[in-house]
């Protein structure tokens, strides 16, 4: 009995690899941390508070030790208290709903990607994890390596949804952006030719990787053509694609993927 108890504990799992990350997940992750930490625990600390001041008004009532002015000092304090966690829930919530919005852009992409590009004989990888950040998607072919950004920003409510580029700068319906995406896909870039650099021991001059941003469901308007970052609607991707000069081999794209993939798998 207790060998067979002990080979019990010791089973391991059938998946020799862990699998490959899929759009979105760091979202997927960030979305259920928030969940946890900002958008239930003031809920839980608001019903702690509110239990303990009916605990003490039924005492109260019930007239074991405390007096009135606890109780009403208690429940002042709760409420003082509630309002602070309802304004932290509230964030919370309006946060929850622009990750989600964020998590549905990178899938659509995704699963976009993985239907067009590679049926034109791309590699595609999704949600490459960097130290405090992540790269939406990387496409291998013999064109190059391509680093996707993708900003899922919701559309006006009256007028066309315009991406205005100039080649170093992007405004949204005519604001600039929190965030510069530009530089954000060129530090995404970067990070994964220092990858393919120092995983396959070649020159990372000699690796060009073209970063590029997708607004989902936005016109942009000014031309990508010529730029070192590219600003597009995915749809618009394939052709630009298609047009690029051939850089690599097919062994360079099978190398590449294979060592990306290998940076590439869930924890």
């Amino acid at each position: 009995m207790r060998s067979d108890s002990a080979a019990k504990s010791k089973r391991r799992s059938p998946i020799k690899a862990s699998p490959l990350r899929v759009p979105g997940q760091s979202i997927r992750d960030e979305i259920i941390d928030v969940i946890f930490d900002r958008w239930l625990s003031p809920v839980i600390w608001a019903l702690f508070l509110w239990m303990l001041v009916a605990v003490e008004w039924i005492r109260f009532f019930c007239r074991i030790r405390p007096s009135w002015t606890t109780c009403i000092g208690l429940t002042f304090l709760t409420i003082v208290g509630t309002l602070h966690a309802s304004f932290k829930f509230y964030r919370a919530t309006a946060y929850l709903k622009n990750l989600r919005q964020g998590m549905e852009g990178e899938i659509a992409v995704g699963q976009f990607l993985d239907e067009y590009c590679r049926e034109k004989g791309y590699k595609v990888l999704h949600d490459l994890k960097g130290d405090g950040f992540n790269v939406d998607h990387v496409v291998i072919g013999r064109s190059g390596v391509f680093t996707l950004e993708t900003k899922t920003i919701s559309k006006p409510a009256i007028g066309e949804p315009i991406v205005t580029y100039d080649g170093e700068s992007v405004l949204v319906d005519g604001f600039k952006p929190d965030r510069d995406p530009v530089a954000q896909a060129k530090a995404c870039a970067r990070h994964v030719a220092e990858l393919l650099a120092e995983s396959t021991n070649r020159d990372i001059r000699k690796i060009f990787v073209r970063p590029v941003v997708l607004y989902p469901g936005w016109y942009i308007k000014g031309s990508s053509s010529g730029r070192e970052v590219w600003v597009l609607e995915p749809k618009a991707l394939l052709s630009f694609l298609e047009h690029e000069t051939i850089r690599l081999t097919n062994e360079d794209v099978g190398l590449f993927h294979s060592h990306l993939k290998t940076r590439n798998r869930r924890e």
